[in-house]
């Protein structure tokens, strides 16, 4: 008797093993999604609703008056404050992008579209300051320009992050 694992048995023990693993995809109850087939899972609505959560946390965060509030006492001058809150206007983003797997294109687009408004606020508003110039005097423009806006830059942003929530839930 040569080697009880010859290349014949070896060979059908495997077959045998991936019979067993085939089998098992197959049983009822264990089908696997397709590629086209969204995942319906609590666990995919959980993720969902904390990335609405967080979108709408970010909207709040860099909402021009509260970006002020929380920034202008770190600045002197008008362009330090310029470019504390566009620094702060990208890191809070930043830490967002992930999110737009969650959320519908609509949505994420209108997260970038207010994200994009507040920055352009912030610099039209120091465009119309001297560099020299204190950074209450920005802040007062800033909020002064950001009323102005009617309806606020990130509201657009929350309702459609809202919708989304909503859908998720009743999914």
């Amino acid at each position: 008797m040569d080697n009880i694992f010859s290349n014949d048995i070896f060979s059908i023990a495997i077959l045998i093993l991936a019979l067993i693993m085939l089998g098992f995809n197959f049983l009822p109850g264990r089908r696997r999604k397709t590629q086209g087939e969204a995942p319906q899972s609590a666990d995919v609505r959980a993720l969902q609703l904390q990335a609405c959560e967080r979108l709408i946390l970010l909207m709040e965060r860099i909402n021009p008056t509260e970006l002020v509030l929380r920034y202008s006492n770190h600045a002197g001058t008008a362009i330090d404050l310029q470019r504390l809150l566009l620094n702060a206007v990208r890191d809070e983003t930043a830490h967002n992008y992930a999110q737009q797997l969650y959320v519908s294109n609509a949505a994420w687009a209108q997260v970038m579209a207010a994200r994009n408004t507040i920055m352009n606020l912030i610099n039209q508003s120091a465009g119309a300051m001297q560099p020299g110039d204190p950074a209450v005097a920005l802040s007062k423009k800033i909020i002064d320009n950001a009323a102005l806006l009617d309806p606020p830059p990130t509201l657009n942003a929350i309702k459609a992050i809202k919708a989304d929530a909503r859908k998720n839930i009743k999914a």
